[in-house]
């Protein structure tokens, strides 16, 4: 089994990625799953709990490590079923946030690998706010909160460089984000 976990700020195209990788190689004949940690149980009410929460305070951000590890729990039960798994934000998005929010990273990097398993692969979707913006204005890169959202885009390519993520260019067209996204998969998956 190969976990590729798909990192990058909301609006970057993650998850139109994700569903044309997932129908290229269920067309290859691979058996692929999806998984989304912000899906699962009680998750209602922790997003209720954590959207009454700035997008800095530490509190919020660990609720969304909770998420975490119970998705990695679920990939573990799961991963013996399935040739690909494709996680819409996995470990690196919860970093990320967790030092923007102020979290010593000393404890962010414990957390970090508290969390099992790891992905085979990180596929970093690099680009600008003000693309982001023209794509979705999500609650965290709303331009009341520029100064959060320029400190989430440092530490997203300060941390891709730090875990040598693959850098997907997410400026680019969906066809060609899913092109390279799919050619950085098929690559791992033949080594």
């Amino acid at each position: 089994m190969i976990l590729v976990a798909f990192e990058g700020p909301s609006g970057s195209g993650k998850s139109t990625a994700i569903l044309n990788a997932k129908k290229c190689f269920e067309t290859h004949g691979y058996r692929v799953r999806v998984v989304d940690t912000d899906s699962g149980m009680r998750r209602d009410t922790l997003k209720k709990i954590a959207k009454k929460l700035s997008s800095n305070n530490p509190l919020r951000t660990l609720i969304f490590w909770i998420f975490r590890f119970r998705e990695a729990k679920k990939i573990r039960r799961i991963q013996n079923n399935y040739d690909l798994i494709l996680a819409d934000r996995y470990v690196g998005t919860p970093y990320v946030f967790s030092i923007c929010s102020g979290i010593p990273e000393k404890i962010v990097r414990w957390l970090y690998f508290a969390i099992n398993p790891k992905p085979n692969l990180t596929l970093f979707f690099n680009v600008s706010l003000p693309e982001i913006r023209k794509r979705k204005l999500s609650e965290t890169n709303a331009k009341s909160k520029d100064g959060f959202s320029k400190l989430l885009s440092f530490q997203y390519r300060r941390v891709a460089k730090k875990f040598n993520w693959q850098l997907i260019d997410a400026s680019q067209t969906e066809n060609e984000v899913a092109t390279d996204c799919i050619a950085f998969i098929f690559e791992k998956m033949n080594k």
